[in-house]
């Protein structure tokens, strides 16, 4: 649900239907790995996408644990730090249950890596070209289809520079990956 509000340009809302899948996944569904890190994956995206961060006090104890137990470096926009840090353990968790979600959560880790100027952004292109192939080896033609649309948008961008093509790519392009 969060995703959607993202593609309506409803920030706030995005961002509190986000702390609430979390929260349900943690309170509901705290044996079920997926759920876990989808809500993981979707409070990445949001933060990436909003440029903005939840409130503590709306996240479950569980998070803010997992939050606060990284430090964020000096001159890394909180926003970042935290989209980044749920990014990872999303795929980590998907990586520990075989999931190929774990593909995508570290494409938006490695978009912040790239925002940040530590990851090239042909470094990010081999990321995405991987993660299609990847896709596509295993059946899903759809994933493999959706990345090759992103990768496409990338290309003949050049580079995540322009804030309006960045916002763009991430309210439209790529969130229909995650959708």
């Amino acid at each position: 649900m969060s995703l959607a509000y993202l593609v309506l340009d409803d920030d706030s809302m995005a961002l509190k239907r986000a702390v609430e899948a979390l929260r349900i996944a943690y309170r509901e569904l705290a044996d079920m790995p997926y759920e876990l890190a989808d809500s993981w994956l979707k409070m990445a995206y949001a933060c990436l996408v909003t440029r903005r961060v939840p409130s503590a006090g709306g996240l479950p104890e569980e998070a803010v644990r997992h939050l606060e137990g990284i430090g964020r470096p000096p001159g890394v926009p909180e926003w970042l730090h935290t989209s980044m840090v749920c990014a990872e353990i999303a795929e980590k968790t998907f990586e520990h249950i075989k999931d190929f979600n774990a593909l995508i959560a570290r494409l938006v880790r490695l978009m912040g890596l790239c925002l940040l100027g530590l990851l090239s952004f042909q470094e990010l292109l081999e990321a995405f070209e991987k993660a299609r192939d990847a896709f596509a080896r295993a059946g899903g033609l759809c994933q493999a289809r959706l990345l090759g649309e992103c990768l496409q948008a990338l290309r003949e961008q050049g580079g995540l520079g322009d804030a309006d093509f960045l916002e763009e790519f991430l309210r439209r392009v790529f969130v229909r990956v995650l959708i």
